[in-house]
C-alpha cells in the first residue's frame, strides 16, 4: 500500500509538473505572437526607437537596441508592476516594471500599442506568466496595508519622478526619504516621524507634472527643511497618499489644515 501511495505521489507531482509546463509555454507563445503588434520598445536604458527588439524566453523578458550594445533585461519573477499611460493619442503604452532597483530606479520595459483591448490582454499574458515563475503578484493600490507596501509601492513609481540633468533620484525606506543625484552631492533627508505636510500643486510651466513638497521640521536657527520635486500628474495624488501613510505609520503629527 505505501509503494502504491508512492507511486500516485510521484505520477500526481508528473502531471502537476507536465500542466504548469504546459501552461507556461501557451502563455509564452501567445506573447511572443502579440509582441509584433507592439512598437517603439523602450526601457530604463534605452530611448523609444522602432528598430529596438524586444526578446521573450521562459527565463526572461528582455529588450536591446538594433547593435545590442544597449539592453534591459530582468526575470519573470521580479515583475511587480504594470502601469498604462494613454498620453499621446494612437499609442496605449504599458510599462512592465521590475522590482530590481538599478541607480535608484526599478528597471522597466516599455511597449506601445494600436489597441487598449491588445494591451490589457497582453498585460494579463505577462501577469500570469511573472505568477507561473513563482512572482509574488503585482502591488496595485496597496501602499496602505503596511509600511513595507508603501516602501515598495513608492519605489516602483520612481520611475513618474522627473529627474532632470543631475538624475534626481528619491531614497525611500520604512524610516525616511532621502533627495539625491547621481551627478551631484546635494543630498537631503527627513525622516516619516518628524513630517508636519505633504502637498501637491500642478507645475504651470509642464501641466504633465505636479509639483511635491514635503515640508519637515524647523532647526533651532529657524530653518525649514523640505524636499520639492515634480512627478507625473497622473500618478501624483495617489503618490501623495501613500507618502502621506508612510508618515502617519511612523507617527507624524501633520498640520491640521483646517487650524485656521
Amino acid at each position: 500500500m505505501k509503494k502504491i501511495k508512492q507511486i500516485l505521489a510521484v505520477a500526481l507531482l508528473f502531471s502537476v509538473q507536465l500542466f504548469f509546463a504546459q501552461q507556461l509555454q501557451e502563455s509564452l507563445d501567445w506573447i511572443n505572437s502579440k509582441r509584433i503588434e507592439g512598437f517603439d520598445y523602450f526601457s530604463t536604458g534605452l530611448s523609444q526607437d522602432p528598430e529596438n527588439r524586444l526578446q521573450i524566453t521562459s527565463d526572461k523578458i528582455r529588450i536591446e537596441s538594433k547593435d545590442a550594445t544597449k539592453y534591459t533585461w530582468f526575470d519573470w519573477n521580479t515583475i511587480n508592476d504594470m502601469r498604462v499611460n494613454d498620453e499621446v493619442e494612437g499609442k496605449y503604452v504599458l510599462y512592465i516594471v521590475s522590482n530590481y532597483i538599478y541607480e535608484g530606479l526599478p528597471l522597466y520595459i516599455g511597449i506601445h500599442f494600436k489597441s487598449k483591448d491588445l494591451r490589457t490582454r497582453f498585460s494579463n499574458a505577462v501577469e500570469h506568466i511573472a505568477k507561473l515563475k513563482g512572482g509574488k503578484g503585482l502591488i496595485y493600490n496597496n501602499y496602505d496595508t503596511s509600511k513595507s507596501s508603501a516602501v515598495i509601492w513608492l519605489r516602483a513609481r520612481g520611475i513618474d519622478i522627473f529627474e532632470g540633468d543631475n538624475k534626481l533620484r528619491l531614497e525611500i525606506t520604512e524610516d525616511r526619504i532621502r533627495k539625491y543625484y547621481l551627478k551631484s552631492t546635494e543630498s537631503i533627508s527627513i525622516n516619516w516621524r518628524d513630517v508636519k505636510e505633504i502637498k501637491s500643486e500642478l507645475y504651470e510651466k509642464n501641466k504633465k507634472y505636479k509639483h511635491v513638497t514635503i515640508v519637515g521640521p524647523t532647526d533651532a536657527a529657524g530653518n525649514l527643511t523640505t524636499i520639492s520635486f515634480y512627478i507625473y500628474q497622473g500618478m501624483a495624488d495617489e503618490y501623495v497618499k501613500a507618502l502621506n501613510s508612510l508618515a502617519y505609520k511612523n507617527g507624524a503629527q501633520l498640520v491640521k489644515e483646517d487650524l485656521f
